[in-house]
């Protein structure tokens, strides 16, 4: 019987395993410190450079997408092929400093389809009106890629402005992880010492 007590209960934790995993959770922010203390280290996208920053690449279908004055002008239509943020390795958070209200006027705004590692997506969208301000999301799991689409207020497409990109890429953030358990703390170091203190002290006491 306990036996099958515990074989009924490793299937139950099982199938709530695979429920919990389907069911993403995303934090939405406007307040870029706030992201940050969730997030912890991320990447800085500045568009000052000729070349993307390194796990980062970018496609749009609006022809006149541009790089210009430290900003990623773009535009977002149905009309065209979506904008599409791809991250090698995938991401766990996502963000920048934005202005949709600025170039054009506010449009539909953007509707961001996120792409989850496990295929499945998750949908949210930017309003219009955001002007030169932060904007950003976290997840509980990884995603691969993030497309953008016209959003749901009523007009023809939505012209945009991206200052600065912010991600945290899993790579990344595995690494910092790896790095951080492998320096001891101050106390390890202490204890190590008087480890090999006591070590050395019996060594002598038991040669004399």
């Amino acid at each position: 019987m306990h036996k099958v007590i515990n074989a009924l209960f490793l299937a139950s934790s099982a199938v709530a395993f695979v429920g919990s995993a389907q069911a993403a959770i995303v934090d939405i922010y406007t307040d870029q410190a706030a992201w940050a203390l969730t997030t912890g280290a991320y990447e800085v996208e500045s568009f000052d450079r000729d070349a993307l920053t390194s796990g980062l690449s970018i496609s749009s279908g609006w022809s006149h997408s541009t790089v210009s004055g430290g900003k990623f002008y773009d535009r977002v239509s149905d009309t065209y092929a979506p904008t599409v943020f791809t991250f090698e390795g995938g991401a766990t958070s996502f963000g920048g400093i934005w202005d949709l209200a600025g170039p054009g006027g506010e449009g539909t705004g953007i509707k961001m389809e996120i792409e989850l590692l496990d295929g499945s997506k998750v949908v949210e969208e930017m309003a219009p009106t955001l002007s030169g301000t932060f904007w950003g999301f976290a997840l509980d799991q990884g995603f691969s890629s993030i497309k953008f689409l016209e959003g749901s207020f009523a007009a023809l497409f939505e012209t945009y402005s991206l200052d600065e990109l912010f991600f945290t890429g899993i790579a990344s953030k595995d690494k910092d992880a790896a790095e951080t358990s492998e320096v001891p703390e101050p106390g390890v170091f202490a204890l190590l010492g008087l480890g090999m203190l006591g070590l050395s002290m019996r060594r002598r006491s038991s040669q004399a």
